[in-house]
């Protein structure tokens, strides 16, 4: 079960609704793929065929350092003999790969303006 966050700076007055953590369908392959570019798609297929086991995706919260936006980062984790591998998403709105993740306990700060950056949960999602 995942939670639905508004994450939010009054200072700069911007504020965006995520959806964070994961869901029953995010342990099957084709949904972790699911929204991942092509090349990340290529080397997650070929990690699979070389015999990788326990693929799942978490969605973090998340503020790009490029463009400062707030937007969910898929977090992919997997097995590959014996050893974790984690690839993570791009920011959709500059697909920079520059990010600080927020921590829900509101304890992050707005990489613009040093302000605390406010987390609150308003919804669940499966």
């Amino acid at each position: 079960m995942g939670q639905i966050v508004r994450v939010s700076c009054e200072k700069c007055d911007k504020s965006e609704e995520l959806y964070i953590g994961g869901g029953f369908s995010d342990c099957n392959f084709e949904t972790v793929i699911s929204g991942m570019s092509n090349l990340q798609k290529d080397n997650l297929w070929e990690a699979k065929h070389l015999g990788a086991v326990r693929f799942s995706i978490n969605r973090v919260p998340c503020i790009c350092q490029s463009c400062n936006s707030f937007y969910t980062a898929n977090k992919v984790s997997y097995i590959l003999e014996g050893e974790k591998k984690i690839i993570w998403s791009r920011c959709p709105s500059c697909s920079s790969f520059k990010k600080k993740i927020i921590s829900t306990d509101n304890k992050s700060v707005c990489t613009v303006c040093g302000q605390p950056i406010k987390v609150e949960e308003i919804g669940l999602w499966d």
